[in-house]
């Protein structure tokens, strides 16, 4: 084992650890934050000693380039998605230690490319030079990188830092998380940090939520993105599965339909490198009288910013406008504070976004859509508007009125969608109440009906939405399209969740006996047992190149099986498929 800090740093003996950072409104992954750690049963484990004993030595600067370079060749060779939050010390960050140019260099040789590194500037250092810092981060910022400051709340001059750079994301300590729900001024600050992140349009990350308590509580003080351990810990190979805000116990979005995807409003605009001058971007217009507006995107096809044609013209259009500016790059006059969403979101996700990045004087006509974080096409703001009407109207249509999802009309145009759609494999799962009818007669349909809620509540909170879509098609009854892993386990966690949660609509007379006395069809009074839920699954194989018709047979038959087993059943008839099923 390395004894000291001098042999940590040649023989590189540093672990590198992930932490998830999650999104609750749509419940997917963000990104990790790399956090390095000294040897195992070292005194330098701990990052504060082996920061400190660096420092000591004089071999700060050496640490944090070491930590850097390890964590972004890490983070590469586990193939991590999302965003690689590092750490930065804004000292280092301005004497040459961590340039812009040197992670530069160090992103080259691991092919990572800087639109997906968020630095994170601690404030636990003071700032001597804050303009300095200033005109550093915004050269990163025109690089592709994303600026943080990370620990808001537990250094030096925190908001003074704030207004000095204009950071994209702000972390707050985890100090405020710590039983929030039980603090009242904790609950003040916070509230009145996401009313000046939204003011200032930046993101606001809360630190160290480790309870669904205080989960809870950051979601109605309207905090979003979240780390800490209730998300996943720090691991070399981090198991965070995208949705896990949605598995948490206790805790539910609102019951609410899917809807369609940017991918669906997407169209292709023509790309354009950041060197491009500006009187070529002319001559490109006038080529394209159709084209008003071009993508500006890296060699490697991820996007930058946009150029529009009445931008280009209003530039050319001022007193020497066009002598001044016609041979400078594109890069310099577009919009780079544009919004930028993935393919398979949603669009009422989508919506939201194009709203918030926007104000009362400007509304934004373009989005850039993205595929695994590559440029695959523009959307614009009026075919959404339609979008999300023509949706309104269907849903206020074919809704359930009980749970507002989608019915069976709805539910009928997907799946034939989905068996067209050749690249499109799903699951099928029905969700069907046992005992329902004895419950609901002897309770009343208000309790019944919150047991029918529970379940949509249930099935929706683990429907995560780039992966599933939950319908009401009648009664008790409820169906899933499933696009996710591990169909079979998602059907048993909300069986057994269910099963769980129904007992509170019980009383205790009933609970304790284990069912209730009631008449059967036959009007004959007999014990029926407490509620259950059947779960029928029909897999991706027998949903390939298949009809709707087939598969309510084959939905006939699992669901038949299911409630005479009274679990988890999975069509497995091998025979059965295609329109043969």
């Amino acid at each position: 084992m390395p004894s000291s800090i001098e042999d940590i740093i040649k023989q590189e003996t540093i672990t590198t650890l992930f932490q998830p950072i999650v999104e609750a409104n749509t419940g997917t992954l963000i990104g990790y934050e790399a956090l390095s750690r000294g040897p195992d049963e070292s005194p330098l484990h701990a990052a504060p000693a082996l920061l400190s004993a660096a420092d000591n030595a004089g071999l700060g600067a050496a640490l944090r380039y070491l930590t850097a370079k390890l964590a972004f060749e890490r983070f590469v060779e586990r193939k991590l998605s999302g965003f690689c939050f590092v750490n930065v010390n804004p000292q280092t960050f301005l004497d040459g230690t961590h340039t812009v140019e040197k992670i530069l260099a160090l992103l080259e040789s691991v092919q990572l490319s800087p639109r997906r590194i968020v630095a994170e500037l601690t404030e636990l250092v003071e700032i001597e030079d804050r303009q300095a810092l200033k005109e550093q981060c915004n050269y990163a910022r025109q690089q592709g990188f994303t600026i943080a400051i990370d620990d808001i709340g537990s250094g030096y001059s925190g908001l003074s830092l704030w207004s000095s750079i204009h950071p994209d994301i702000i972390k707050l300590d985890r100090h405020f998380a710590f039983d929030i729900d039980q603090d009242t001024v904790k609950r003040s600050f916070v509230s009145s940090m996401v009313d000046l992140s939204n003011q200032l349009h930046c993101k606001l990350i809360v630190e160290g939520v480790e309870t669904p308590e205080e989960y809870q509580t950051m979601l109605e003080l309207g905090v979003t993105q979240f780390q800490g351990f209730l998300f996943g810990t720090p691991q070399e190979i981090p198991t965070v599965s995208h949705g896990n805000t949605k598995q948490l116990k206790g805790l539910r979005q609102p019951v609410r339909a899917p809807i369609e995807r940017a991918k669906d409003i997407s169209y292709q605009a023509p790309t354009l490198s950041p060197f491009t001058k500006l009187a070529e971007v002319e001559q490109a217009f006038q080529n394209n009288p159709d084209v008003d507006t071009f993508v500006i995107v890296t060699p490697d096809n991820l996007p930058l910013a946009l150029m529009h044609r009445n931008s280009l013209y209003r530039i050319f259009s001022q007193r020497l406008g066009r002598e001044l500016n016609e041979r400078k790059p594109v890069f310099r006059y577009a919009e780079r504070n544009m919004v930028v969403v993935d393919e398979n979101d949603y669009l009422d996700a989508v919506a939201r976004q194009v709203n918030e990045g926007s104000n009362e004087n400007y509304v934004r006509q373009r989005f850039v859509i993205t595929r695994n974080s590559s440029y695959a096409g523009l959307g614009r703001t009026r075919d959404l508007l339609h979008k999300m009407t023509e949706f309104r109207v269907k849903q206020a249509i074919y809704s359930n009125p009980l749970t507002q999802l989608p019915g069976q009309v709805p539910m009928s145009e997907d799946l034939g969608s989905a068996m067209d759609d050749q690249e499109s494999d799903f699951d099928l799962i029905y969700f069907d109440l046992d005992n329902f009818k004895a419950f609901n007669d002897k309770y009343g349909y208000r309790t019944g009906d919150d047991a029918i809620r529970l379940l949509a509540e249930t099935a929706q909170h683990h429907c995560q939405r780039k992966f599933g879509r939950l319908y009401h098609i009648g009664g008790d009854d409820f169906a899933m399209v499933w696009r996710g892993e591990a169909v079979e386990e998602l059907g048993h966690t909300i069986k057994a969740e269910f099963e769980r949660e129904v007992l509170g609509l019980y009383d205790r007379q009933d609970f304790e006996a284990g069912g209730i006395v009631a008449l059967d069809r036959d009007g004959k009074s007999r014990t029926f047992p407490l509620m259950t839920l059947s779960v029928g699954i029909i897999p991706r194989q027998y949903t390939r190149n298949n009809t709707e018709y087939s598969l309510s047979k084959l939905a006939a038959d699992v669901k038949k099986d299911a409630k005479k087993s009274n679990t988890v059943e999975v069509w497995k008839d091998s025979s059965c498929s295609g329109e043969n099923a």
